[in-house]
């Protein structure tokens, strides 16, 4: 295959194809050089030492398309949790901004992926959902291209075989897949460890707060609050699990209960309101049995 193909005029499904075409033979590094709307489409191969071929200014020759260093084999930590951030071998990456937010938005939905890696229908699909295949291909190529450029490595993001790979060279962390592990490791001992519930959750966060209109995050997002919620019980930390959860029965009754056995009328009967409340605000229901039970005990005492 040659290191340039063009396509002329506004051919979409060619585009499209020849967007697959390059990923099914293992070119990462296949790159849109001209917008969708121009007459001419170019996927310019980046060759493994970095050449590319001259602009069209005269006789100017100039690199087109990188300043992306070698593979890089190391460590890669990404961040999730309470902000976005990357790490290669230790250096932040990008420097400054990111070129394109949809390059940054690649990285985080690959970053949340098993082992880095989604199939490349999938990524569209939650990058581009309104967008036909033969539009989204390109786009998906495009923001590869930026991911790579931004994270300075030609094997940051890598199609190859239909699947989109982050770092796949690499020795991969991501925080928010390091506290999904902490926490199944805490909650899967019987009887559950509050010491270990406590540990899990010194790795918690925020799952990319500022992305909350990304409809992709919405599932993660729910799984990672559940995880907290389940580690908080662990724990027995009820009041900080209220916070999470105002309408968390089992949080109000373990409360109760303190009250309760320890006779503090006044707190315990003030507990049973905020639970009577809370309930009737967020589920439209009332107390049950095990709160009612305390309540009788209470008034008996």
């Amino acid at each position: 295959m040659s290191d340039l193909i063009e396509v002329v005029g506004d051919d979409r499904p060619a585009k499209a194809a020849l967007c697959a075409r390059w990923a099914d033979l293992g070119d990462q590094r296949a790159v849109l050089d001209a917008p969708l709307g121009s007459c001419g489409l170019r996927f310019n191969r980046l060759l493994e030492h970095g050449y590319s071929p001259p602009t069209q200014r005269g006789d100017e020759v100039r690199r087109r398309d990188l300043d992306v260093g070698a593979d890089v084999h190391g460590y890669v930590h990404v961040r999730l949790l309470d902000g976005f951030g990357v790490l290669v071998n230790g250096t932040p990456r990008p420097a400054g901004r990111w070129t394109k937010r949809y390059a940054a938005a690649l990285v985080k939905l690959l970053a949340l992926s098993p082992r880095g890696r989604l199939h490349r229908d999938r990524v569209v699909d939650a990058l581009w959902p309104d967008a036909t295949l033969d539009v989204a291909l390109p786009r998906l190529h495009k923001a590869a291209h930026y991911a790579r450029r931004d994270l300075g490595h030609r094997d940051a993001v890598v199609l190859r075989d239909q699947v989109v790979a982050l770092f796949p060279h690499a020795r991969l962390e991501v925080d928010a897949i390091t506290f999904e592990a902490a926490a199944d490791a805490a909650l899967s001992t019987k009887p559950v460890s509050p010491v270990a519930c406590d540990g899990a959750l010194k790795l918690a966060g925020e799952l990319l707060p500022e992305d909350l209109a990304e409809w992709w995050l919405d599932e993660p997002r729910e799984r990672l609050r559940l995880r907290v919620g389940q580690l908080l019980r662990g724990a027995r930390r009820w009041e900080d699990l209220l916070l999470l959860d105002p309408a968390n029965e089992g949080a109000h009754v373990e409360l109760l209960r303190e009250a309760v056995v320890s006779g503090d009328r006044t707190n315990a009967l003030r507990r049973f309101a905020l639970m009577e409340r809370a309930l009737r605000a967020e589920l439209g229901i009332s107390p049950g049995r095990q709160a009612l039970a305390l309540l009788d005990r209470l008034v008996a005492s």
